[in-house]
C-alpha cells in the first residue's frame, strides 16, 4: 500500500480510521476531494482520536484562519465556561462563529472540537455538520501547515 503521508491522493485507503500528517503540500479541500469524505467527519474524527481530545496548533491555527459565516438558526454550540462545556442554540441572530468563540473567550477551532466531543453520540447534528462542510477551506491560503495531524474514516 503506497504511504498515505507521501502521496495522498493515489494511496489505497486503509479499512480502519487513519491519521495522516501534512506535509504543508496540500490543500485542505483538495484532500477532501481526493479521499471523498466531508470535513465535519474530518474535524469530528481529528476531535476524537488526537491527544486530549485536543487539535494540534497546526490544525488549530487552520482552522482558525478559515472565513465562517452566519450561523442558521437551531444549531448547537458546545462552549468552555468556567463551570466546565455548556451549550449555546443559535438563533434568528445569526452570529458569527468567530463572534460566538470572541463571547467566550476562546476561538473557532476550540467551538468545534467540544461541540463533536460533547454533541449527542459524539456525531455532529446534521445542520452543525451541513454549516462546517458549507466552509470553502480557503483562509490562510487553504494549505494545510506542515504538522497537521488529521484523521480520515476508513475506507477514504
Amino acid at each position: 500500500m503506497a504511504d498515505p503521508k507521501s502521496n495522498p491522493h493515489t494511496s489505497t485507503p486503509p479499512d480502519h480510521d487513519w491519521e495522516w500528517t501534512s506535509n504543508g503540500e496540500y490543500k485542505f479541500s483538495d484532500l477532501l476531494k481526493w479521499h471523498d469524505v466531508e470535513s465535519s467527519t474530518v474535524l469530528r474524527l481529528t476531535a476524537h482520536y488526537s491527544t486530549g481530545n485536543l487539535y494540534d496548533a497546526h490544525f488549530e491555527w487552520f482552522i482558525n484562519q478559515q472565513l465562517w459565516g452566519p450561523l442558521p438558526e437551531g444549531i448547537t454550540i458546545y462552549y468552555p465556561s468556567r463551570d466546565g462545556v455548556k451549550s449555546w442554540i443559535s438563533d434568528n441572530h445569526h452570529y458569527e462563529l468567530k463572534t460566538i468563540a470572541d463571547t467566550n473567550k476562546t476561538d473557532v477551532a476550540t467551538l468545534l472540537r467540544l461541540t463533536a466531543i460533547h454533541s449527542p453520540d459524539a456525531l455532529y447534528a446534521a445542520n452543525m455538520a451541513a454549516y462546517i462542510n458549507s466552509c470553502s477551506w480557503e483562509g490562510g491560503g487553504g494549505y494545510l501547515p506542515a504538522g497537521s495531524r488529521v484523521w480520515f474514516p476508513a475506507g477514504h
